[in-house]
């Protein structure tokens, strides 16, 4: 699997469900968990948002929501996100995300 850094990635790059994101440990955590994992997954019913779900293996925070909607990108006819909408949900722990491949 290769990590890249959202920091990292081009503005122009389109993220779709299924996309999984890592939250590297940063002292905001407890001690024991060095990360967790985030999928983009759809809101059923909701054609404007989707959301990020914990898939962290064997971890006690697997199935809880990061961020209540993450908003879809207006301007396009396509459902996905945008690095720009991932900064504004991650906010602090941005710097500390990578794109999961």
């Amino acid at each position: 699997m290769k990590l890249t850094s959202l920091s990292e990635i081009d503005e122009s790059k389109e993220f779709w469900r299924g996309t999984r994101i890592r939250l590297m440990n940063h002292g905001d955590m407890h001690p024991d968990d060095k990360y967790f994992d985030y999928q983009l997954t759809e809101l059923p019913g909701d054609t404007d948002h989707m959301i990020l779900v914990n898939i962290t293996e064997d971890s006690h925070k697997a199935g809880a929501v990061y961020f209540g909607l993450v908003p879809i990108i207006e301007e396009s006819n396509k459902r996905v996100i945008n690095i720009k909408t991932l900064e504004r949900v991650f906010d602090q722990d941005f710097e500390h995300c990578y794109l999961m491949e």
